[in-house]
């Protein structure tokens, strides 16, 4: 059976760099794979998957410092997110 990821959902909004939301988004992607790489010569297991996400789904956006994005639809594929950007 294979082991489940843990999904990180990095929210983006206008306000946010694009350093900031990828820098991030490539953080949680290195997580249990990249020190192994490095002490071992194999990559590790990759337990998160970060995903770039927005309330109003994959609608390009203009974030901060000029660069287009495409967030995925998290509310939809996912579910939740709305609700949560709610309370």
């Amino acid at each position: 059976m294979a082991e489940e990821k843990i999904r990180v959902a990095l929210l983006a909004i206008p306000e946010v760099a694009a350093s900031t939301l990828y820098g991030m988004y490539d953080i949680f992607a290195a997580a249990g794979r990249d020190w192994p790489y490095l002490i071992e010569g194999v990559p590790g297991r990759q337990p998160l998957v970060p995903l770039v996400v927005s309330g109003s789904g994959p609608k390009e956006m203009r974030i901060a410092n000029g660069v287009r994005i495409t967030p995925m639809q998290y509310r939809r594929r996912f579910g939740g997110l709305r609700k949560a950007l709610m309370q």
